[in-house]
């Protein structure tokens, strides 16, 4: 793993932005991106680059996702 924290992220350009930019890219290479970042901040190496309130709108996105296809038709929250 051997690669700090500002790897393949620019000044100013958190990690999760970078990793999400990978993600895009390749998948494999993305989430070993996404695993490192996740690593690094269970050792206190990195601060967490998302909050609670983006991680909950993610999660009702999905459900809408689900609920959108089982039901066909279109979801507002």
């Amino acid at each position: 793993m051997g690669e700090g924290p500002s790897s393949g992220a620019s000044q100013g350009e958190g990690l999760g932005l970078c990793a999400l930019k990978d993600l895009a890219r390749n998948r494999q290479n993305g989430l070993r991106v996404l695993i490192r970042h996740f690593v690094q901040v269970l050792q206190g190496r990195e601060p967490l680059s998302s909050t609670l309130e983006q991680g909950l709108e993610i999660m009702r996105i999905i459900e809408a996702i689900y609920e959108s296809g089982e039901t066909g038709v279109s979801v507002q929250f």
